[in-house]
């Protein structure tokens, strides 16, 4: 027999596409990511867990005023009663509410993280002193770095730790006293935690009379050795609960010897000598001494509360975040960037300005709906009276989207919203005369207007925030000190990433780096070597760490609870004011409604008042409340609701009522229904309450803009603005080793000397290009082939006045065909002085102008700059403006001086034009131009010969002429092999050989002579050695 199968009594299994049930499932977990966990509310900023937390605190009557209360118990409650997830989440969105440093105005008041010290109680060094919290703070604003003893839980051993940060924590905070059996009086605040000789932690108001503390070690020895003094920094010491130490081999025997009493201990400690102790490499790899110790308990003997309330103060030390006190035990330290402490030692209650987000919540504001088990209901939305989305911002990751909205000032915002009130088709710019854009709680500074109402506009967008910073300079240092860092940059990762920027070598010419954050804010202090320009390091700060950071607007929230949008500033502020307007019109509805029920009760009151004897004796006759209540009905023609009232009023309160009082009370109340009717009747009036009430709330909790807001846009950080602006000299072989050297390297000398070595050339290489030029100019290298390659003249590596260089081919794609032929430097200053074209000359007096910006963009392969013919190759080029004259010289002392005008601009690709007409041999050696000042004509040869003339000796003469005479060459000058124009008496000349020598001379050395002179003697040069090149400084 066939069995039937029945219906199951808990469901049925319905066979299903796996994609389709994955589709559905995500969708629906997706679905509740967005609207249940991730997103906020666009009317009143929160996602559901902040709502619940304030919400739950509402109704444990955890107002501002109120006793604060374990944030354990609040957690407890919202678990319980709202929000079926994680306990940390709830706890994290707790304490975030409470960051003043996260929330623009803090929706929570939160005490207790970890506790804190009074200024005078004093921490042991490793150096032997004992100093309190008060003067290691002074020590260390002067630089001076300490190192305390810190207990590693992990290992069981005591270690060497470096104190961080002495600071103010608490201002007037209650205090407790801790008093041990060795004598010592700890007072400190109640919550800080001191290591059990166990080694877990106890807070300062549990301990009981009794408990056994980690002590810090007697040592076995009371004489310092030489060895100890100078390897570890310990002094001799003979008190009590002082240090000294034998530092022994750690080896068997020897630990065979040692006592086997109670509480005899040993370690492992670093080898560390003083002067490695104050170096940033501390601590080396552990060195295997050994120290032995014999630990004396310490006992608390009791512990009572104070009356007075004083500042306490904390350091930080790590990684094991406890160190000694000179009381001879450890405890606990504050963590910078740390977790906040577990709930059960955090209290918390609202602040003032999370209380005014649920204010009206009681008069029927909002709707509520059911909690997850249907006990109880919670409301959609709070009423919500400041526009919470935009003071506080949010940020929040869901399936597919995410939200990251700034924090905005309240002052701003409320004039921006009674604006739109008034004006309710502006737009988010004409909004923007209000909101300036963000203000974080970090402070900073944004930058760039324009870019900021784009993207406000279009919900999205970039942000620029800077830190804070100023250069301080004066006779004895420079300093940068930076007091404001970007929001949601935690502080001790941004030091962190200064100090392995430095270690690095990224930024050059920090001497020191030292927090100094105390109670009157952030104060990170950089100490700069002398010669170090703080603007560049600024720049390098900014480029290559979080102190310049773009925070990535994105103005995505929940529309009626259930949409998510990407919305404008302005549709975010009407999406406010349309909820601001519900919540008025259902509380004005509700009090109109209370107002009216006890208007009616009242007018029952009046009609008894001139007969309370006789509805006494109604009462009293009636057999029962029914019965009262139909009498009463009866016999003063009341509503049901009137005779209820006056049956649910005390016999001996009906007697007392007085019929003033009454009438007063219910003429009052008809005024206050017509007023609450004409609100509701004339929508402009519940815009007038908005606005009046947002003028309340500016009044009560705005405040100055914390960030600075610059119009103009902040450009990216160019690699040139890193790069100091100096000259430099650079050199190229013939090999294809380039390099540059600061021209301070060589001294100057007397006119036709020898010199100094320039550079080192391997084997057959020789030095061919030399010239001057600033590090933020562009290197143009010119080849055989016409082509033009451009090199920023920092990437040049820097090298040493006798280093050989770097290979060409590491900054540019030339091809093993191409030969240098020339090299010249553009920088701004030749824009600024208008320098448009580039005249370009070859070896065959082939001339051709070309407009610069044809050269503003040259990529890695280079571009075409000029047609040669074959076997010319091009000699020279100059900057010039259009209107200079232009002065050629040959290498057989022929030049020749002409209008630069003669030469028409052409494309980068034409040929060009005669400029001189040369005689058999000769060749153009280079050309230069001539400015409108006195100058003169300098020329080199390539024995080392040399002189100026002035340029009034050069005739202009037509383009394309043979030119005159400017130098009588002969075997013993040989070939002029470098011209100049010299405009005067303060530059430079750096003359450079074939093998590498350099003589640097002043101008002014050079005698001015002739132009059919052969010139004096500028070098002196070794057999078989000769002259390539020179630069003018």
């Amino acid at each position: 027999m066939i069995k039937e199968n029945k219906p199951s009594a808990i469901g049925k299994v319905e066979p299903r596409e796996i994609v389709q049930e994955m589709k559905t499932a995500y969708l629906d977990y997706a679905m509740s990511v967005i609207v249940a966990r991730a997103l906020p509310d666009v009317r009143d900023g929160l996602k559901p867990v902040h709502r619940r937390i304030l919400y739950a605190m509402y109704e444990m009557g955890l107002t501002h005023g109120a006793k604060l209360r374990k944030s354990a118990g609040v957690v407890g409650e919202v678990l319980g009663k709202y929000h079926p997830h994680g306990d940390i989440s709830v706890y994290d969105a707790l304490v975030r509410m409470a960051q003043d440093f996260s929330m623009r105005y803090p929706l929570i008041d939160g005490q207790g993280n970890f506790g804190c010290f009074t200024k005078d109680t004093e921490i042991q060094l490793t150096d032997g002193r004992a100093l309190s919290f008060g003067q290691l703070i002074e020590e260390q604003k002067k630089g001076e770095r300490h190192w305390t003893f810190s207990f590693n839980q992990k290992e069981e051993k005591i270690e060497i730790a470096e104190i961080k940060r002495p600071r103010l924590t608490r201002e007037n905070a209650e205090l407790v006293e801790v008093v041990l059996d060795n004598g010592a009086q700890i007072r400190c605040t109640p919550d800080h935690r001191f290591m059990l000789q166990n080694g877990t932690y106890q807070e300062a108001r549990y301990l009981s009379q009794g408990d056994f503390l980690m002590s810090m070690l007697e040592y076995t020895k009371n004489k310092t050795s030489a060895f100890e003094a100078e390897v570890l920094g310990v002094a001799d010491s003979t008190g009590a609960s002082e240090l000294s130490s034998i530092p022994i081999l750690a080896n068997q025997a020897v630990l065979s010897s040692v006592s086997t009493e109670p509480w005899t201990a040993r370690e492992l400690h670093p080898s560390t000598s003083g002067r490695q102790l104050r170096s940033r490499d501390y601590p080396p790899p552990t060195a295997p001494l050994l120290y032995l110790r014999k630990v004396e308990c310490i006992k608390v003997n009791n512990v009572r509360f104070l009356e007075e309330k004083t500042d306490v103060y904390d350091i930080t030390v790590d990684p094991w975040h406890n160190f000694a006190l000179a009381a001879g035990i450890f405890v606990h330290n504050s963590i910078d960037d740390d977790p906040a402490a577990a709930m059960r030692y955090t209290e918390s209650r609202m602040s003032r300005a999370g209380e005014e987000l649920l204010e009206d919540i009681e008069k029927n504001t909002v709707d509520f709906i059911d909690t997850y088990d249907g006990m109880r209901q919670e409301p959609k939305v709070l009423p919500s009276p400041l526009p919470q989305l935009l003071l506080n911002g949010t940020l929040g990751i869901a399936v597919g989207m995410a939200t990251n909205i700034p924090p905005h000032n309240l002052a701003e915002v409320a004039d921006a919203v009674a604006f739109l009130i008034e004006n309710p088709k502006a737009d988010t710019e004409d909004l923007f005369q209000f909101i300036k854009g963000p203000d974080f709680p970090t402070g900073g500074t944004i930058f760039n207007k324009q870019e900021m109402i784009a993207g406000y506009s279009q919900g999205k967008g970039p942000i620029v925030v800077r830190g804070k910073a100023e250069v301080v300079e004066n006779d004895k240092k420079n300093q940068i000190i930076i007091s404001e860092i970007p929001f949601q940059v935690t502080k001790s990762t941004l030091v962190e990433q200064f100090a392995n920027l430095v270690q690095e070598k990224k930024i050059e010419g920090i001497r020191d780096i030292r927090d100094e954050s105390d109670k009157d804010g952030m104060r990170i202090v950089f100490d700069l070597a002398r010669e170090a320009q703080p603007q560049k390091i600024l720049n390098r700060l900014y480029k290559f760490s979080d102190l310049q950071k773009t925070f990535h607007l994105n103005l995505l929230a929940l529309v009626d609870g259930i949409q998510p949008k990407v919305l404008s500033l302005a549709e975010i502020l009407l999406l406010f004011l349309e909820h601001r307007r519900n919540v008025v019109s259902r509380r004005t509805q509700w009090e109109l409604d209370r107002a009216k029920e006890r208007a009616h009760i009242l007018e029952g009151l009046v009609k008894c008042l001139g007969s309370i004897d006789e509805v006494i004796k109604i009462i009293r006759r009636s057999d029962d409340r029914d019965d009262a209540k139909k009498n009463l009905m009866a016999r003063f023609k009341l509503t049901e609701i009137q005779a209820n009232a006056i049956l649910d009023t005390k016999l001996s309160q009906l007697a007392k009522l007085e019929r003033k009082k009454i009438e007063e009370e219910l003429v009052a109340l008809k005024a206050t229904i017509k007023e609450l009717t004409l609100i509701l009747a004339n929508p402009k009036e519940i815009d007038r309450i908005i606005a009046k009430e947002l003028e309340v709330a500016k009044a009560a909790y705005g405040d100055q803009r914390r960030t600075k807001v610059v119009v103009q846009g902040l450009g990216e950080i160019a690699e040139e603005d890193l790069i100091p602006q100096e000259d430099t000299v650079i050199t190229l072989t013939q090999g294809g080793y380039i390099k540059r050297i600061n021209p301070a390297t060589y001294k100057i000398q007397k006119r036709g000397g020898k010199g100094i070595v320039g550079m080192k050339t391997m084997g057959e290489d020789i030095v061919e290009h030399f010239l001057y030029g600033q590090t933020h100019d562009s290197l143009m290298v010119f080849t055989d082939s016409g082509k033009v390659f451009q090199i920023p003249v920092y990437e040049v590596a820097e090298g040493t006045r006798v280093s050989k260089g770097r290979g060409l081919l590491n900054f540019i794609d030339l091809t093993p065909q191409d030969k240098v032929l020339t090299l010249f430097a553009i920088g701004k200053e030749d824009i600024v002085a208008g320098k448009k074209y580039l005249a370009m000359i070859t070896k065959d007096g082939i001339m051709k102008k070309t407009l610069l910006d044809d050269f503003k963009n040259v990529r890695r392969s280079g571009l075409i700059a000029v047609t040669l013919k074959k076997g010319d190759r091009l000699q020279g080029a100059q900057k010039t403006t259009g209107e200079d004259d232009i002065i050629i010289v040959t290498k057989h002392g022929k030049s020749i001086r002409f209008k630069e005008s003669q030469v028409r601009a052409m494309g980068r690709q034409a040929a060009g034009i005669h400029a001189i007409r040369l005689k058999k041999g000769d060749e153009v050696m280079g050309m230069d131009i001539i400015p409108g000042l006195p100058s003169r004509l300098f020329i080199l040869s390539e024995n080392g010969y040399g002189k100026s003339t002035d340029v009034k000796e050069y005739r202009i003469q037509s383009r394309g002429g043979s030119g005159i005479k400017t130098a009588n060459v002969t075997s013993k000058t040989g070939n002029l092999v470098f011209a100049k124009v010299l405009e005067g008496p303060e530059e430079d000349l750096i003359v450079i050989s074939r093998k590498g020598q350099v003589i640097r001379t002043p101008v002014t050395s050079i005698p001015k002579i002739s132009r059919s002179t052969q010139g004096v003697r500028f070098m002196r040069l070794d057999e078989g050695d000769k002259v390539v090149s020179a630069a003018c400084m």
